[in-house]
């Protein structure tokens, strides 16, 4: 019992410290995006920058973004919790009490190192009259199940598994998981669409 406490209070710490650097992240781009953008629009509007420098500038913040959504792209997040040691990771679930983790930075369980997080994963347990379940990251993609319907299999000794699995962030945080795409996704490509449209009208400007 002592083992499964330390091990849930190292878990929730853990989701917590993560949901904290992903929120300074978001803050850190926004901010960031917003303040450049001012200083490069007033820069070339008000003829203070050549067109060569004006345009050089632009490609570095474009070049950042790109990054920046490549990167996210190839990472996942999501739920990760137990309601064996923490009864607010079962259903009805409320997303607002369970911090989430990118997957990229969560320990990869041993027999499948060498794999990166691609989904995320519910999994429902019953025991008898007992009922567990499980949200965590997923490396091995099912492309006959990621996205659908959950399924159930019957094992023996009264046991019933229920396996859901899905491909975009915070996706295993409601009853159904079938994906209704990224958050994440949607987020960079707002700001990506944003980068487009500015240097659109900091090369008009310079044309002018």
């Amino acid at each position: 019992t002592r083992t499964h406490a330390r091990t849930h209070t190292h878990t929730h710490t853990h989701t917590h410290t993560h949901t904290r650097i992903h929120t300074r992240i978001y803050k850190f781009v926004t901010h960031t995006f917003a303040r450049e953008q001012v200083h490069f629009t007033s820069d070339c509007s008000a003829g203070n920058m050549n067109g060569a420098k004006c345009a050089a500038c632009i490609a570095a913040v474009l070049f950042v973004l790109f990054a920046f959504v490549v990167k996210g792209t190839k990472s996942i997040i999501c739920y990760k919790c137990n309601s064996k040691y923490d009864p607010r990771c079962g259903d009805p679930f409320n997303p607002y009490t369970i911090g989430l983790v990118d997957c990229n930075l969560t320990e990869v369980p041993s027999h499948l190192q060498g794999k990166e997080p691609v989904i995320c994963r519910k999994t429902v347990q019953r025991i008898h009259s007992n009922i567990r379940i499980v949200r965590d990251c997923g490396y091995v993609e099912d492309p006959v199940h990621d996205d659908q319907d959950c399924y159930s299999r019957l094992g023996s000794h009264d046991i019933d598994v229920t396996h859901c699995s899905c491909t975009s962030d915070m996706c295993n945080g409601s009853t159904n998981i079938i994906s209704n795409g990224s958050s994440y996704t949607i987020f960079v490509t707002i700001i990506a669409t944003a980068a487009v449209y500015t240097a659109m009208g900091f090369f008009l400007n310079i044309q002018h």
